[in-house]
């Protein structure tokens, strides 16, 4: 009887360590599928950007195709410049800010515009070798023009279409930061779970392999 009693105890061990398992697994595939969605919104994003810009300084098909890399490199560039600002705001987000963080602040912002600006010389010669000079001077008011579309835009033209776009990247890319936060806390309470559940299962090991000995006496 006591056999008995200890083998259905390790059959319900054995249903609940499964348990945490298979949590953890659909999370990830929800996870997967949201990262899969933003990604598909956001190259489409920069899809609109480029045919936007394109039709602006009248490239052709062809001149589309050159710019089109060298353009993304630059925007990705500049991103990539500005992450280290945007996570010091984030860190001072909802604090009372000292004398040093303002400093600290535009200490950042104006190296940043420094690198900005070298960064815009560089490319505009990248465009140079690929395009007339006289598209690539209606690069920059393309590119301001495209900024207010993408502020101001109505929902019932092209220009509330790139506004949606971009609404649409920027609110995906807060929902995988908040994803991702609460997957790691998910996680580390699968984790707390997973060890309780491993130790009762060597408590249960250790109950059985008793059993079994008294029973053999």
């Amino acid at each position: 009887m006591k056999k008995k009693l200890i083998a259905f105890a390790l059959v319900a061990f054995i249903a609940g360590a499964a348990n945490p398992a298979f949590a953890q697994e659909k999370q990830e595939k929800q996870k997967q599928e949201r990262t899969q969605n933003n990604q598909e919104r956001f190259a489409k994003f920069k899809t609109d950007r480029i045919d936007y810009l394109a039709k602006k300084m009248g490239l052709t098909d062809d001149e589309k195709a050159k710019f089109r890399p060298i353009e993304e490199e630059l925007q990705q560039k500049k991103f990539d410049l500005y992450k280290g600002l945007r996570e010091e705001s984030q860190k001072l987000k909802g604090k009372e800010l000292s004398e040093a963080d303002h400093q600290k602040l535009i200490n950042l912002r104006t190296e940043n515009k420094k690198r900005e600006a070298e960064l815009d010389a560089e490319y505009t010669t990248k465009m140079l070798d690929v395009l007339p000079a006289a598209k690539v001077s209606k690069y920059a008011m393309a590119e301001q023009s495209f900024g207010k579309h993408f502020t101001k835009g109505d929902k019932n033209s092209d220009k509330g279409a790139i506004k949606k776009a971009g609404d649409d990247v920027r609110k995906a890319g807060e929902q995988v930061r908040k994803d991702g936060e609460r997957v790691r806390k998910e996680g580390a309470k699968v984790r707390v779970e997973g060890e309780k559940v491993r130790k009762e299962g060597e408590k249960l090991r250790k109950e059985a392999a008793k059993a079994v000995k008294e029973d053999k006496k």
